[in-house]
């Protein structure tokens, strides 16, 4: 399912420019989520990339300026479901049931 800006212009757009308290409490939800989430740029600098992995599915999208980047985040943990679509409010994490498989209890890894 598709998210993100559907027209995209061509400027710069750099993560500083982007005010923190619009996006970083959606991106911590999502992260807390359980979910691999990755920021990017450009080369060229005209774009910011929000990436993710979550139950073997992985997309990306591509936001021109810092309005759209912060949308993209809340938009994107709405659709993980790591948020409440009307709230905002974070959905409960999932419970862990033991160990990562293939490691025991109090062993360290070599």
């Amino acid at each position: 399912m598709p998210w993100g800006p559907k027209d995209r212009t061509h400027g710069s757009c750099e993560l500083s420019e982007v005010d923190p308290a619009s996006w970083v409490e959606w991106a911590s939800a999502i992260v807390d989520g359980g979910v691999l989430l990755s920021l990017g740029r450009s080369r060229d600098g005209g774009a910011l990339s929000i990436a993710y992995v979550h139950n073997g599915a992985k997309d990306r999208e591509w936001f021109s300026d810092a309005e759209s980047f912060a949308d993209g985040m809340r938009e994107l943990a709405v659709k993980l479901r790591v948020v409440d679509d009307l709230t905002g409010a974070r959905s409960a994490p999932p419970v862990p049931s033991g160990p990562p498989e293939g490691r025991k209890r109090g062993s360290a890894s070599r």
